[in-house]
């Protein structure tokens, strides 16, 4: 399934649509989350066949001017996610909440990884 598909809805009613693949426009209002594709991890294989299925690893970022805030609705993303796992989604968290300052836009993130199974 296609990340912006799954992750897409749960994440735009969370900051007013302003959820991103890859990065986010220039000048956006925040809170805004950017999402993205880390590695891939075979889940099985076939004799002398590469990976059927694999557990895709995605980072979601939450970024506002406010830790506290950034922090907030980085805990709204995860049990939003872990309800999709409830409803047979099957996302893990896979990382505890990290932080991150860009000291050019002045802006906190927090950042958080998943892993999503998927069939290739």
């Amino acid at each position: 399934m296609e990340i912006g598909t799954l992750l897409s809805p749960a994440l735009r009613a969370l900051v007013a649509d302003r959820a991103y693949p890859e990065q986010a426009p220039s000048e956006s209002d925040y809170p805004y989350i950017v999402f993205r594709q880390g590695d891939l991890q075979p889940l099985s294989t076939l004799s002398g066949d590469g990976p059927t299925d694999v557990l895709e690893t995605y980072s979601i970022d939450v970024w506002h001017d406010s830790r506290q805030e950034a922090n907030a609705v980085g805990l709204q993303v995860r049990a939003a996610l872990l309800a999709m796992n409830a409803s047979g989604e099957m996302i893990n968290a896979f990382q505890g909440l990290a932080w991150d300052f860009d000291p050019e836009t002045g802006l906190h993130a927090c950042t958080q990884q998943f892993l999503i199974p998927n069939e290739i």
